[in-house]
């Protein structure tokens, strides 16, 4: 796997192992793709671990098998359920003013985490300064006699780091590393300039939506609600009186952005015939639960700073914001334009895709291709 890597995804309800390499002008050429059914995750916890090895394990091995490949390594893109986000100020200084370079910024990064329920899987720099105050995005090359930094540590719960290496016993693979799922996604999805300058990122999953702030190379902020697509999908379900199935159905041709008359309906397959179902009820339903949810949104981001309001936001998941009209609508209640992620290669969002997209990407990059 010299030119290759193995990443595995933990979607809503399903998990993906995907091997890819780098193409022509930074491409992500994926060799092959295992697709598997799980339980989920709520709450920060895995909804059913009875057959979670199984299903992992059978997953990755055949992945591997799929390309006549040995197992190696896999990069593990952990939820931001499972996340935790510390920021510390450093500093280091020098005798004289002088040029710096990559090996004198070590030591910002050489600091103890104690908590013991916790395993640091990524550090980097949100931003340095300089004897000035200046800040700047890379000291390297600088010339100063000072250099202070804003460190941004991220930690993984060993709960989810010892339940995934348990159920990857067996598979041969030799090394495992855990990478966070939305610090893979700022990285790819939102452009370097932007991110300089401090952006927002809002996650919209199966269970969950998450609200990060990402500054630099690095994540400042990051917190989960348990609210995403499926809750809306539930709103439907009850309020209709109909089987979550053909919710689901209904959910995916709601256009958020139109309005809708009495006389309106979208149709769908439900319990085996076409049935019409008003669409100003399902447009008003699922609005209701988005209200909910930009509330929270709102609240957290406030939590953080209330300026935070007017950078950059975007959104990102292929789920609820793959709704038509749901990013607008978002927009209004949240009282901020919100920017639609992309994937900056294909100009695509689909369902999933971006975020295993954006662990392929990061994955390269710490090896180097």
């Amino acid at each position: 796997m010299k030119d290759s890597v193995a990443v595995l995804h933990f979607g809503g309800t399903s998990l993906s192992v995907c091997i890819a390499s780098r193409g022509v002008g930074g491409a992500l050429k994926v060799k092959t793709r295992v697709v598997a059914d799980y339980g989920g995750i709520i709450g920060g916890e895995f909804v059913e671990t009875a057959n979670l090895a199984t299903v992992l394990s059978g997953a990755v091995v055949q992945a591997f098998r799929s390309i006549r490949m040995k197992p190696d390594k896999l990069f593990v893109g952990v939820p931001p359920s499972f996340c935790e986000i510390v920021t510390k100020p450093q500093v280091v200084n020098f005798s004289r003013p002088r040029e710096i370079h990559a090996h004198d910024l070590r030591g910002l990064f050489d600091f103890e985490y104690t908590n013991e329920e916790r395993t640091v899987i990524n550090k980097s720099a949100v931003y340095y300064r300089l004897d000035d105050g200046r800040p700047v995005i890379n000291a390297v090359g600088s010339v100063a006699k000072k250099v202070q930094a804003q460190i941004s540590l991220i930690a993984c719960s060993n709960a989810f780091i010892n339940t995934v290496r348990s159920c990857l016993v067996g598979t041969g693979l030799k090394r495992v590393e855990f990478v966070s799922s939305t610090l893979a996604e700022c990285l790819y999805l939102i452009d370097e300039g932007t991110r300089d300058k401090t952006a927002v990122m809002i996650s919209c999953g199966m269970f969950r939506t998450s609200v990060a702030v990402c500054s630099g190379d690095g994540l400042v902020f990051l917190r989960t609600f348990d609210q995403g697509i499926a809750h809306v999908i539930n709103d439907v379900s009850v309020v209709l009186n109909i089987k979550f199935e053909t919710a689901n159905l209904l959910v995916d041709e709601a256009v958020l952005s139109v309005k809708m008359h009495e006389d309106d309906n979208y149709e769908v397959i439900h319990d085996g015939r076409k049935a019409k179902f008003s669409a100003q009820t399902v447009n008003d339903i699922i609005k209701s639960r988005m209200e909910f949810m930009g509330d929270c949104i709102v609240r957290l981001i406030t939590a953080v700073d209330g300026k935070l309001i007017n950078s950059p936001i975007f959104i990102c998941g292929g789920n609820l914001d793959a709704v038509g009209g749901a990013r607008d609508f978002f927009s209004k209640t949240i009282g901020a334009h919100i920017q639609q992620c992309v994937c900056p290669l294909t100009m695509q969002n689909k369902p999933s895709e971006l975020t295993i997209l954006s662990l392929l990407n990061l994955a390269l990059l710490q090896e180097g291709l």
